[in-house]
């Protein structure tokens, strides 16, 4: 039996609209056919569950459509339905995630998160384990864009669908934007200037207003002590001028440390640049939302957006010592034009990262976790 066809498992009194419009799209790209919502395609006078296990072993795909109340829908005496083993919600999910042959997508709509595996049945747990697709409002048109991408690999198209209503727009990211010279190169000017001011300030020291002018004739004998000092104090002292209370003369650091030792511990050097180079999941509002691909070079990046395994936007950025965090600087996802925008802080030397991500005017709060 050949499996080509979408299935939408939901339940009506949580996400029957979204499910309704989500079925009616769907079915513009596959075909009638194709696009399975539950009880809606039975015919009359066909069991409910013989349909049901029909139509799940010709689906290729599963989309679990899970609303804010999904998960706490109860039955006649008051417990969940999903902890119910005759429940037709749950008998779907567990028998799509048990067929290695039929790709199980949750679908979160109105703002909702996947559920924990303590808040399902054992025989769901798995389902908490996948990729999820979010589908919002406000940005319906993108979100089932980005899904119908995926469901095109896995099902077949329409025949008669036209070609130029499904061609993708080429990504083609301009060009990036050359860093200014003050921007690569401050760390290293600042650096001089220290160096600059440490070496003027040890060759040239402070005026000391006890110091001997110039026009003072100074005598000094073979141990470099005045001999005016030396007749001063000769009678604490006697002839050695190592004895009594002859003035100590610090030593020169030019003669003790020739190689400037001094100098380079004095140096303030620039803080370490963490590694943030690979791939990083993306995670919106606490919901995965594709994962990013940072190539990494000093301060400077590039990257590559990926939603569902599909490459969806491109940039470059930064990463800004003072703040310890990175930022990009271009963005461009290839379904819009426009630009997208990121920022992330690290508080521990870049093993994990929180900020915020802007795309399609939305801003939301996000976190990079590093996939090993």
């Amino acid at each position: 039996m050949e499996k080509n066809k979408i299935f939408i498992s939901h339940r009506h009194s949580d996400t029957q609209s979204d499910c309704h419009r989500l079925k009616s799209d769907l079915q513009k790209i596959f075909g009638k056919d194709q696009v399975f919502l539950d009880i809606e395609n039975l015919e009359p006078g066909i069991k409910f569950a013989e349909a049901i296990e029909k139509t799940l072993a010709q689906s290729k795909v599963v989309l679990v459509v899970i609303g804010p109340d999904w998960l706490h829908v109860t039955n006649d005496k008051g417990g969940k339905r999903l902890f119910d083993e005759k429940d037709w919600v749950r008998r779907e999910i567990a028998a799509s995630l048990n067929d290695a042959n039929t790709r199980v997508i949750p679908v979160l709509v109105k703002g909702a998160s996947i559920p924990e595996e303590e808040d399902l049945p054992e025989d769901l747990n798995p389902l908490t384990q996948l990729q999820v697709a979010e589908i919002t409002t406000k940005r319906w048109d993108y979100d089932l864009g980005e899904l119908i991408k995926v469901l095109e690999k896995l099902v077949p198209k329409r025949q008669d669908l036209p070609a130029q209503n499904t061609a993708q727009r080429p990504f083609i990211p301009g060009p990036p934007k050359p860093k200014s010279w003050w921007a690569k190169n401050y760390l290293w000017v600042l650096g001089g200037i220290v160096v600059f001011f440490i070496l003027i300030n040890l060759i040239n020291p402070p005026y000391d207003e006890n110091q001997p002018s110039e026009d003072e004739n100074i005598s000094y004998d073979s141990t470099g002590v005045d001999l005016k000092d030396r007749e001063q104090y000769s009678d604490a002292g006697g002839d050695d001028p190592n004895q009594g209370n002859l003035p100590v003369y610090e030593e020169d650091i030019r003669t003790t440390n020739p190689d400037g030792q001094e100098i380079y511990e004095s140096l303030t050097f620039a803080e370490s640049v963490p590694d943030f180079s690979g791939k990083w999941w993306l995670r919106e509002n606490g919901v995965r939302m594709g994962y990013f691909i940072i190539s990494q070079e000093g301060t400077d990046f590039t990257f590559d957006y990926y939603y569902f395994d599909q490459l969806s936007g491109r940039g470059y950025g930064s990463y800004v010592a003072s703040d310890k965090a990175i930022y990009s600087e271009e963005f461009a996802l290839s379904d819009t034009r426009n630009p997208a925008q990121f920022a992330f802080m690290t508080t521990d030397n870049g093993s994990t990262w929180t900020g915020l991500v802007q795309k399609y005017a939305i801003e939301n709060n996000a976190t990079l976790s590093k996939e090993y």
